[in-house]
């Protein structure tokens, strides 16, 4: 009788534990107030959990002596509630910068700085007599990253290759191949075979760089896709040849939209399967997509005007900026040279992150901004900001000179 009371007693438990798992599987958000007391002052958190399509993240808004602090994490707490443990200080005059400890010591955010109640990264503070002390007392806010002075040549291309993560590959173009490289490995992927100066049409495309296969033909025939992540080559052969009065329209629902204005023929290219269709032509109209919005153009508006497709940016629309980057749940944007990023629930809270007037060509992936200046690629992110790259080149030839890929 007791082996039968502890047997559904040990069921009892399983399908409650169980049934726990599934909602928590379910629960994609939710919000809550807490304080922490410290020997620095009291902070009142609000804390979201949010879970958008694949992606989900935690957002904190921290009062903290009148300033509200904001953070967004990546979901690293299994959707818990209250993952903040303590929350560390540093200031020096007109300056406060806070830093999140989360439960377990595993994660400790970047710190986050207020100058007379404007946001900033602590990037900007970085020289302060004693922050770098500040920087070593968070918890694990170094621990998974490490730079060392390693660098590695290839053809005329200088790589810090101690400074760039394990996560990161990098593609330049080399006007008859491009140059492909991580932090320890490195090829070249052939696509002409003389030498091409600009880069009009080769475009990254989720994992896949694409780029036609040049010859002495004075067309396309054929259409290379680069799986950057195993190295795999595949061809697309056109049943007629494109012209090479060839633009790009632009990616949506990761197919490249192409235009060929000589023959009046938009293609899409799907680089998963390897496959293209005809997606408008004198007979038919071609697609666009504008401001987030899928509409129909006709082959003859696409040979007149050269047509970019274009995300929905509009709740940014109260910002004043010259160049803008929308993700999820915010932006990063650059205004006269200086970077900011903004959350999307806070446009009259931006974060000022660093200045540079020179900064060409930039890309935004994961959080990292990376740029052109002179004759160097840089990264800014959590982290600082770093020289990854030198190139002659860079000075005169750089627009659409180089992408990142982020495993």
């Amino acid at each position: 009788m007791l082996k039968k009371v502890i047997s559904i007693s040990f069921l009892i438990l399983i399908f409650i534990l169980g049934f726990q798992l599934f909602i928590n599987y379910l629960k994609t958000e939710h919000e809550i107030n807490y304080m922490i007391e410290n020997n620095y002052g009291l902070f009142y958190i609000n804390e979201s959990y949010e879970k958008i399509n694949e992606k989900d993240y935690y957002f904190f808004d921290i009062n903290f002596n009148d300033v509200n602090y904001l953070f967004q994490s990546d979901n690293y707490f299994n959707k818990q509630k209250e993952v903040i443990k303590d929350i560390e200080v540093f200031n020096s005059d007109n300056i406060s910068c806070i830093a999140l400890v989360y439960i377990d010591d595993e994660k400790s955010s970047s710190p986050l700085c207020s100058q007379d109640g404007v946001l900033s990264s602590y990037y900007k503070f970085k020289d302060i007599d004693g922050f770098g002390d500040f920087l070593k007392s968070i918890p694990n806010f170094w621990s998974n990253i490490s730079f060392d002075d390693e660098k590695n040549e290839i053809s005329d291309v200088y790589i810090n290759s101690g400074y760039i993560y394990d996560d990161e590959v990098f593609l330049i173009y080399n006007y008859k191949n491009i140059i492909k490289f991580d932090k320890d490995f490195e090829e070249l992927l052939p696509f002409s075979v003389y030498d091409n100066y600009k880069n009009t049409i080769g475009i990254l495309v989720d994992k896949y760089y694409l780029i036609p296969k040049m010859n002495s033909n004075p067309e396309y025939n054929v259409y290379l896709i680069f799986d950057v992540e195993n190295g795999v080559i595949k061809d697309i052969e056109f049943s007629n040849p494109i012209s090479k009065q060839l633009y790009v329209n632009g990616v949506y629902d990761n197919k490249l939209y192409l235009f060929d204005k000589s023959n009046l023929v938009q293609y899409s290219i799907n680089p998963s399967n390897g496959e293209y269709l005809i997606v408008g032509d004198k007979n038919s109209k071609g697609i666009n997509y504008q401001n987030g919005v899928l509409s129909e153009i006709s082959v003859y508006d696409l040979s007149d005007n050269v047509i970019k497709f274009s995300d929905d940016i509009s709740q940014y629309s109260s910002i004043d900026y010259d160049l803008i980057f929308s993700f999820e749940s915010y932006a990063i944007y650059q205004k006269n040279g200086k970077f900011y990023k903004v959350y999307k629930d806070y446009l009259s809270s931006p974060i000022y992150l660093f200045e540079n007037s020179n900064a060409k060509e930039v890309k935004v992936k994961s959080n990292r901004i990376y740029f052109i200046e002179d004759n160097c690629l840089y990264r800014y992110d959590d982290y600082g900001l770093f020289n990854l790259i030198k190139r002659e080149e860079f000075k005169y030839n750089y627009e659409n000179i180089y992408d990142v890929y982020i495993k």
